[in-house]
């Protein structure tokens, strides 16, 4: 017998929703029209969201395909391709009925065929493969229902289908026969990036920009006002161009010009002339980015844990984080893998964080028996914040710890293409930054034995996690991800934190409707003249 609570649970989220939400008239009156032009730091690795998590291709991305599920603008699962959901006694059957009359951007209805074969792509050659190991399998009840049989119980199965989305919902002849996550575009060919969403993808000129184009068959979700991932999405542009300009400076003077009408991921410094510029503006996207160094756990010296936490204890954070962000407004000197304004937040293990004791911190290095090894910190200038994160923590390590550090400097693509398991040799520290996690689970590729970068394994780790996945509760996952920051800080040191950073973007004042919510999510975003 198939359990009816959780789509009860479903309609409530929906109506509680709705409730709170002003009417769209009021909040939205959009003007169609007009080319958008968004001037971005990085240039995504790929575009085939099954093959990376890196952040411009869940951005960019999240205008071309929808998942199942994503979340609302308070961090609660919703649905989106989903219509209702139901859950077994057991736990281990969900069945999923979806939305009727859905298009692709080649015109073709999509149906419980297209979905089996989304999921069963992702299983088998996924960046995130493993998340989604707790299907057995995928069956076809009918043409707008599907069946996933669990192998065991896992109550965050839906949250590890969702956000942007973590499955993207694609024709089932596309990604039937698309090769593994190799080459340009993760092994899929650009002409194949057909999803459902708002936006349809035009074309990726490398170096230059990827066009996007308002898909006029799309089928908006109208059970919700727009809120986060989700609800009605309108696309009110006819093109958006994302346009790569690594140069701080030419995507502020691009803005000021006109050539661009957002500019993102600019410094704290920008504030002030922003303000100060006719037209302009500034938007913090808050919360947004958890800056953090994953050592190399398959080779010394970070294969010693006391190593790990001599860095650990020996650093500044704060001086690292307030170089990184250029102003106190983009920044907090926060501990926890959560930020405030979600309900995972919590501050265990906070005592092991910005500890800044030098003289232990040497005695420890000494512990070791490191010897003036070369350390290869590894980061790029296309997030320019990366970049001063890792100048300073180079600077740290050199002179206050004693240690041989060089900074390798790379552009964004080639710096994630050295996780690749034959390139780890190449490394001994990754910096980079964490985008917000919707739910805990989403931390999973980052520490489980056999996917984790670098060879990190570890097997109290790899418990808790599977336990958080399997309990029912709030409070019993709240406990359980609780502990296991709380182990990654005082045991593990890894990865190392580095607070919590948001993102300051330059807008011009006739780019009406942006939210300022994970990145600039551009449906429900219109220009006036």
């Amino acid at each position: 017998m198939i359990a009816k609570r959780k789509a009860v649970a479903l309609l409530m989220i929906l109506v509680a929703v709705a409730m709170v939400l002003p009417s769209l008239a009021e909040e939205v009156q959009g003007k169609f029209g007009g080319i958008m032009r968004i001037a971005c730091s990085a240039e995504p690795p790929t575009l085939d969201y099954t093959c990376t998590g890196a952040f411009v291709t869940k951005v960019i991305g999240s205008h071309i395909f929808e998942g199942l599920f994503t979340y609302n603008g308070d961090y609660r699962l919703i649905p989106q391709l989903a219509d209702t959901y139901e859950v077994s006694e057991d736990g281990l059957t969900v069945v999923v009925r979806l939305r009727q009359g859905v298009l692709f951007h080649n015109l073709k209805e999509m149906t419980a065929e297209d979905v089996k074969a989304s999921f069963e792509r992702v299983m088998a050659v996924g960046y995130r493969k493993r998340d989604l190991s707790c299907i057995g399998s995928v069956e076809i009840v009918d043409k707008y229902t599907v069946q996933f049989n669990l192998s065991g119980r896992t109550s965050t199965f839906l949250e590890l289908t969702a956000t942007e989305p973590r499955v993207p919902i694609m024709p089932s002849e596309v990604v039937a026969c698309v090769p593994p996550c190799l080459g340009e575009s993760g092994g899929m060919p650009v002409s194949d990036l057909i999803g459902t969403g708002p936006y349809k993808f035009v074309e990726w000129n490398s170096g230059s920009h990827v066009k996007l184009e308002r898909f006029e068959e799309y089928v908006a979700d109208t059970r919700l006002q727009i809120t986060g991932f989700g609800g009605e999405r309108i696309a009110y542009l006819e093109e958006i161009y994302f346009l790569f300009v690594p140069e701080e400076g030419a995507r502020i003077a691009g803005l000021k010009t006109g050539d661009y009408d957002i500019a993102v991921d600019l410094s704290g410094t920008a504030i002030a002339d922003l303000d100060g510029t006719p037209g302009l503006s500034p938007l913090i996207i808050k919360p947004l980015w958890i800056p953090a160094v994953f050592p190399n756990t398959s080779m010394p010296p970070f294969d010693d844990v006391t190593f790990r936490e001599a860095v650990n204890i020996g650093i500044d954070v704060g001086e690292i984080l307030l170089l990184a962000a250029l102003d106190p407004r983009l920044m907090s000197l926060d501990p926890s893998m959560y930020f405030e304004q979600q309900a995972w937040h919590n501050l265990a293990g906070a005592e092991h964080f910005n500890v800044a004791d030098v003289e232990t911190a040497k005695q420890l290095i000494k512990e070791t028996g490191y010897a003036g090894e070369e350390i290869v910190l590894v980061t790029n200038m296309d997030y320019p914040f990366m970049y001063r994160t890792s100048v300073v923590l180079q600077s740290q390590m050199v002179e206050r710890l004693g240690l041989n550090v060089k900074l390798q400097l790379y552009d964004w693509p080639t710096q994630v293409s050295l996780l690749t398991p034959d390139k780890w040799s190449q490394w001994n520290m990754w910096q980079s930054a964490i985008s917000l996690r919707f739910d805990p689970s989403q931390w999973n590729n980052a520490f489980l034995c056999g996917i984790a970068d670098a060879g990190y394994c570890n097997q109290y780790v790899d418990d808790l996690l599977t336990q958080g996945m399997q309990q029912g509760s709030f409070e019993e996952r709240y406990e359980t991800y609780s502990e296991l920051q709380r182990y990654l800080y005082e045991e593990e040191f890894y990865p190392i934190l580095l607070g919590h950073l948001y993102r300051l973007d330059g807008v011009s004042d006739r780019v009406k409707g942006c939210r300022g919510w994970y990145g600039q999510l551009l449906w429900n975003v219109w220009l006036e003249d």
